[in-house]
This record gives structure tokens, C-alpha cells and sequence, in this order.
């Protein structure tokens, strides 16, 4: 899932072995980003877009309102088989699909209040009653959540709710005159073995990954590293570029870095779908991470909040949402299904970028010391022989031993501020090292040709002044650079779109050595929760 999906990669092997000899020793000389980037806008062709456009038609993301029956159907056999959390994730898909006006969508709601009831997850359990009411729950059937909320408030300890509760449910069913005399009766019988059980219920206390993670906390921070512990310290060397090393011994279970990821993504499960009957509907019934996750925070969620637009997003809460909405998914929507295509690195270099921005990423260019690395590492190599004592800005200075020296040479610390300290920001990801020369000439070449696809499509939505805003001066489309076609303007991408292009390239290469996957630990035959 890390890489293109196999067929692409396929494709672009073998538009690899149709090159001639000598276009492919050009090719593999070129080592600068900014290069690479350029010379495989001049490879990409309509084919190409359009074989990669039918790759995409199977991973759309596209909301499917006939979809949402078949799901709540699909979830209501798995709920009378108990199996609660297939039931919980279908119902999602059911929500996931449904158009912003449906009435029907309540009905999903409600269904997964049921489920979440007997998952124990009141809280979400609540949340969901409000939703179904909000949606235009049936009033004939509104006697059934009332019941299941009494029934959570008892378990989360909220005693007075509950009392309140009792009263409002009780009016509901001996006013409802659509309800039979035996559904009356069970549900008030119902409500009055609930009152009875009050006293001996008491207040859920499930303890959360959050609790969970209190211990691992940093005894001692580091003066000159950030989020991480004062047993450790940071150096840099042109092969292995920044690094951490141990200042003293290490005592096992020691927490040594806490640092939030700048960001991070989802890796969706395998996709299996089900051919159903009619216009050649293919709609996937499996259960993956994109169905179990908030695609913001990743904590495991199953009452995932959803896109308006697409069907694949899910969000734990409203918080998360708007959050996503505003740094990337705005953008990221109506490319779901070919970052979907394009494989987990090109999705996480495409977001790192979308979260830094623009205008941070103009900031980063005009550090020499780190843009120059995407044309090789030599301007660092001469920084580092050529530095005296002092800070510049976007670069610390830091000795073999981790301790500061005014007077010594000391090595240059890319990312670090201009205190010379290590903060957890774009300027901190930016300076990673690509290795690029370390890639093979054909892995550059399919990392290339998969960056310059996403940004053609960019391009054909008229993404662009979504993600680069108002265009600097200078950059309007007359003074691009002149050209007759064969590299840098075959593809026709603004001056901004290649800057973004080849950072986005650079974050790809970087990830290979860089990137850290969280792994969730699942019982077998359980599919939730992950440990």
C-alpha cells in the first residue's frame, strides 16, 4: 500500500524498459529533484493519464445513496447474528453514502446506536440517538432510542438525565397511538425493569488509549531537542543525515522522544467488492483501517462523522473534521480516489505539503542550506568544513558530543532554529535527506512520473489557486520560463505547481528511510479494537 498500486507501477516499468540506451543513462545522471521532476513532466503522456484514469474508476470515492440501503441491510444481518462491530462499521458505510438531504440516513443512525449500546460505547451511543432524531427519525419508532438512551445515561452514571429521560420516554409511549397494545406494554415493562436496575448500575470507567499512554511520559526533556529526552541528543553526518544518539546508558522502558507526527495518514485496508445486480454496482462490503480509524487522529472510532462530499472519510468527532477540512481534505477530496491509486507515500508527501503550505514552503526555498539538498548534498558538505562559531539562521550548530561550542567547528544541524534548537515543524521534515542518489534511476522514474500525474490532474480541477493562493509576483503566467517544450513547460505546469511538484517528490524519497508506521495489535477473528 506504501507504493502505487501494482498495475501503475507495471505501466511505468515498461514505458522504463521501451527507453533507448542513452535516454536512460541521461536519466540516471539526473540526481537533482527539481531536474528529475522537470524531465518526467516531459515523459508523462495522455496515455499514460488516461490508462492511470481507468485504474482510478474502481477506487472511486464517490457517494452512492442507492448504497445506503444495501449497507443497513447488510449491517441488520450481521446485528441479528451479534456481531456488533461488522454491523457498526456497515451501517457506517450506509451513512458514509447517504445524501445530505436523506430521511433514510436515520435509520443508520438509530441501527448503530444499537450496536454501539452493546458495545458499551455509550457516550457515542448518545451521540448517535441525537443524530437519528436530527435526520427525522420516524416518531412511530422514537420510543426505541429513548429507551436506549435512558439505558446509557444509567450506565455513564448521569442519574438526573436518566430521571428526566424516564419521564419523556414514558409520555412518548402512552401517547403514541400507532403502537400496538403488546409493543406498549414490553416497552414500558422495559422501562421499568430500567428503574429498577438504577441502583445497582454504576459509572462505566473505560479506561482510554490516552490513560493508557500516562506513563510514558519524558522524565527529563533535552535543552536542545524538543520532545525528546535529555539521555539522548542530536547529530548530523552526510550519510546518515540527522540522527539521534545516546549521551548516557538508557534504562530499558525509558521514554525517550514524544513528538506528534507533522502528519500522518490512514493505510487503508484491502478493498473487496461485491457485484451486485442492476447497472454493474460494485459496492465493498469488507471491513478495513479506513473503517475502524478517525482519518485525522487515527484513534480507533466507530462512529465515525463523514465527508459531505466523499464516502471514504471518517472522523471521530466534529473537532477532527473541520480540522482536516481546513488543512487538507478540502483539497484531498476530489483526488480520493487517484491518491487512493498513487499508493500511502505519495498521499503522505501530497498532505505534508498541503499542511505546510505555500508560504512556508517559500520560506524553506529560500534557505540555501536545505533547498540545495534537493540538488545534492555538496553545499552542505562545504557548510560544514567551511562553518565558524555561530548560528545561522535555519541551521544549528551542534559538537560531536551534543554540547553547543562558540568556538569550535561544529557540524550543521538542518532543521534546528536559529537558537540551534530542534523544534518539531516543516523546516524540521524539509531537511531531511532525500538520498536521492541512493534510489535507483527506475525508482526515480516511477516516484517521478507518479508525482507529475497527480499534479496534471491538479491542474485539469483547477486545484491550483486552492493550494498555492494568490500567485507571488513575478510568477504570472508571462514570465514563465521560455521553452519549445521538451522539459520543463511539456506538461504545463505553473511556476508554483513544479515548486510543489518537486517537494512533494523530495517527501516521497525521504519517507523510504523516514517514514514510522503505528501498528495495531487485533485478536484473531476480532477485527476491534486494536491493543
Amino acid at each position: 500500500m506504501e507504493f502505487p498500486v501494482q498495475d501503475w507501477r507495471v505501466h511505468i516499468a515498461q514505458k522504463w524498459a521501451a527507453l533507448c540506451g542513452p535516454e536512460k543513462e541521461k536519466f540516471a545522471l539526473v540526481t537533482g529533484l527539481e531536474e528529475i521532476f522537470n524531465s518526467c513532466c516531459s515523459q508523462l503522456s495522455l496515455e499514460d493519464e488516461t490508462f492511470l484514469t481507468g485504474l482510478t474508476d474502481c477506487l472511486s470515492v464517490r457517494k452512492e445513496p442507492q448504497a445506503m440501503r444495501f449497507y443497513r441491510e447488510k449491517g441488520n444481518e450481521n446485528f441479528k447474528l451479534k456481531k456488533y462491530i461488522e454491523a457498526a462499521v456497515l451501517y457506517s458505510k450506509g451513512i458514509s453514502n447517504a445524501s445530505p438531504t436523506s430521511d433514510e440516513v436515520s435509520l443508520c443512525f438509530a441501527n448503530r446506536s444499537a450496536a454501539l449500546l452493546y458495545l458499551h460505547q455509550y457516550e457515542e451511543c448518545l451521540q448517535d440517538i441525537k443524530r437519528a432524531q436530527k435526520h427525522g427519525y420516524p416518531e412511530s419508532l422514537e420510543h426505541k432510542v429513548l429507551l436506549r438512551r435512558v439505558e446509557c445515561l444509567l450506565q455513564l452514571g448521569k442519574f438526573q438525565e436518566a430521571n428526566e429521560a424516564f419521564k419523556e420516554v414514558e409520555k412518548k409511549i402512552t401517547s403514541n397511538r400507532n403502537l400496538s397494545s403488546t409493543t406498549a406494554q414490553t416497552s414500558l415493562q422495559r422501562l421499568k425493569d430500567l428503574k429498577s436496575s438504577k441502583s445497582r448500575m454504576k459509572m462505566a470507567c473505560l479506561e482510554t488509549p490516552a490513560e493508557r499512554l500516562k506513563g510514558l511520559r519524558l522524565q527529563q526533556e533535552s535543552e536542545r531537542v524538543s520532545c525528546a529526552s535529555a539521555s539522548i541528543n542530536m547529530q548530523f553526518d552526510l550519510s546518515h543525515g540527522r540522527h539521534l544518539v545516546a549521551l548516557k546508558d538508557i534504562e530499558p522502558g525509558e521514554t525517550l522522544v514524544e513528538e506528534e507526527a507533522f502528519v500522518s495518514v490512514l493505510i487503508p485496508g484491502e478493498q473487496k467488492a461485491e457485484k451486485l445486480e442492476g447497472p454493474e454496482a460494485v459496492w465493498d462490503s469488507s471491513i478495513g483501517n479506513q473503517d475502524l480509524h478517525c482519518h485525522h487522529c487515527l484513534k480507533a472510532s466507530l462512529s465515525g462523522l463523514t465527508c459531505p462530499s466523499c464516502c471514504f472519510t471518517r472522523y471521530c468527532s466534529e473537532s477532527c473534521k473541520e480540522r482536516a477540512q481546513d488543512a487538507y481534505h478540502r483539497i484531498e477530496c476530489p483526488l480520493g480516489a487517484l491518491l487512493l491509486a498513487l499508493g500511502v507515500y505519495c498521499h503522505v508527501a501530497f498532505r505534508t505539503a498541503l499542511v505546510a503550505g505555500f508560504e512556508e514552503i517559500q520560506k524553506v526555498k529560500e534557505k540555501k542550506q536545505i533547498w540545495d539538498e534537493f540538488q545534492g548534498k555538496q553545499t552542505l558538505q562545504n557548510e560544514a568544513i567551511n562553518s565558524s562559531s555561530g548560528v545561522e539562521e535555519g541551521i544549528g550548530f551542534i559538537t560531536q558530543h551534543g554540547k553547543e561550542n562558540t568556538e569550535e567547528q561544529s557540524a550543521p544541524i538542518p532543521g534546528c532554529d536559529e537558537s540551534g534548537k530542534y523544534q518539531s515543524s516543516y523546516l524540521s521534515v524539509a531537511s531531511l535527506l532525500a538520498h536521492t542518489e541512493h534510489h535507483s534511476p527506475e525508482h526515480r522514474y516511477l516516484c517521478g512520473l507518479t508525482v507529475v500525474s497527480l499534479f496534471k490532474k491538479i491542474q485539469e480541477l483547477k486545484l491550483e489557486p486552492t493550494i498555492v493562493g494568490q500567485r507571488s509576483q513575478g510568477s504570472q503566467s508571462g514570465n514563465r520560463p521560455e521553452g519549445n517544450g521538451d522539459d520543463v513547460l511539456s506538461c504545463e505546469l505553473s511556476p508554483e505547481l513544479r515548486i510543489m511538484g518537486t517537494v512533494v517528490l523530495k517527501h516521497i524519497l525521504q519517507l523510504h528511510c523516514n517514514a514510522q508506521a503505528i501498528t495495531g495489535i487485533r485478536e484473531r477473528g476480532k477485527t476491534y479494537p486494536p491493543q
